[in-house]
């Protein structure tokens, strides 16, 4: 059984395109997830909502290439 994720394989595996602003870029690889998952009475108490985040190594489509990580 492949481990609970926040973002479903069909919007962060490799080979994929991102793009951000003007460059393209592809999805290399997963390098990480980490989900802040926070109980219902802290946030009765005011404390900020539950968040996620993952963060892919990429590949640039410009031809120089450039190696990247991007956070999502």
């Amino acid at each position: 059984m492949s481990p609970k994720t926040w973002f479903s394989k069909s919007l962060v595996s490799p080979d994929l395109n991102i793009s951000l602003r003007d460059k393209e870029w592809t999805i290399v690889e997963k390098v990480n997830e980490h989900a802040f998952q926070k109980e219902e009475e802290d946030l009765l108490e005011g404390s900020a909502p539950s968040y996620s985040c993952t963060r892919l190594r990429c590949q640039s489509h410009d031809p120089e290439s450039t190696p990247a990580f991007v956070r999502i």
